[in-house]
Parts: C-alpha cells; sequence; structure tokens
C-alpha cells in the first residue's frame, strides 16, 4: 500500500460518514437486520439507545438482542419498534394484525391451523411449537417469543414484518 492509499484509508476512518438511511420494512424473520434499523433510526436522529430506549429495554438487552444472544418477547419487541417510530404487524390473506396484540395474532394463527385441520400435536411435531408453549400464548399466561412465533406465522401463510408507522391523518382545522 502506498502513502497517499495509506492516508486516504485513515481519512475514511475518521471523517464521519452519513448515516444510510434506514428501511421502510424489513422481514421479522431476520431480527438482526430489524435490530440494525432501529439502530440506524436512532443514530440518524442523532441519539443514544440509552435515551431512546430506556423506558422500553436496557442497553445490555438492546446489545444481547442485536447479537442474537437473547431472545426478545414480541410485546417488549413491539414497544422497542415503536419508540423509534416502526411497528410490527402480521399480513395474511385479507387480514393485517398488529403483532404486539398476542390475543389477535393467536386467534387468526389458531383459525389457520383449525382451518388446515391441524392439531397441537401436529404444531410440535411439524413447525416445532410445544402444546405447552401453544396453550400459554393463548391463553396470554406468557409473551411470545419473536422468533418461534414469526415462524410458526410464517409456516402458517402468514408474513410478519417490521415497517415504518404509518403517520396518523392530522385533523382538519374546521
Amino acid at each position: 500500500m502506498n502513502l497517499a492509499s495509506a492516508i486516504e484509508l485513515r481519512d475514511s476512518e475518521t471523517r464521519p460518514h452519513s448515516a444510510p438511511r434506514p428501511p421502510e420494512e424489513v422481514p421479522l424473520s431476520m431480527v438482526a437486520d430489524c435490530m440494525d434499523a432501529i439502530l440506524a433510526t436512532i443514530r440518524a436522529r442523532g441519539s443514544s439507545i440509552r435515551q431512546t430506549c430506556r423506558a422500553v429495554v436496557d442497553t445490555k438487552t438492546f446489545t444481547a438482542w442485536r447479537t442474537l444472544g437473547r431472545e426478545p418477547k414480541t410485546d417488549k419487541f413491539g414497544a422497542l419498534a415503536r419508540a423509534v417510530g416502526y411497528e410490527i404487524v402480521m399480513i395474511g390473506p385479507g387480514v393485517e394484525i398488529d403483532a404486539t396484540d398476542q390475543a389477535a395474532v393467536i386467534e387468526a394463527l389458531n383459525a389457520e391451523r383449525q382451518r388446515r385441520g391441524l392439531t397441537i400435536i401436529d404444531m410440535d411435531a411439524e413447525f416445532g411449537v410445544p402444546g405447552r408453549t401453544w396453550s400459554y400464548w393463548r391463553a396470554g399466561e406468557r409473551p411470545a417469543s419473536l422468533r418461534p412465533l414469526v415462524m410458526l406465522a410464517e409456516c402458517l401463510g402468514f408474513q410478519m414484518v417490521m415497517r415504518r408507522a404509518k403517520k396518523a391523518p392530522r385533523p382538519s382545522a374546521a
């Protein structure tokens, strides 16, 4: 490497880079990509993880989710996404559900399970979701972990995404 190349490399490492524009939509099956989008949004705002996320998760939890060291629960992940202007949704034939509404998500998945004639035992054998876990989710006794819920939804023909939240219409001045 010549001197000019070394100086250019050094300068490129120290010069501020324009942050990439956070994506509009990311599949929830790509948790690391979702976390990168959240982080890019935080950085684009000129904020820090601690400032932005303190009401939802601590920085250790954020990092563990980002590095896939820990599995986020759907409700906490949804709250984090909302804190930076995203929403998580489950989309299927003729339906779009707020994925943080566990009861509505499970109801839609259960209806599809029944429509396909699958038993709880089939859910475990085909999709790896134990009957006990499914029962806890249906009863609302435990929040669903993001990855198994997304996997199950996709196996049943739904798509789960994190996308920019739709802006509410402004009230018109009368």
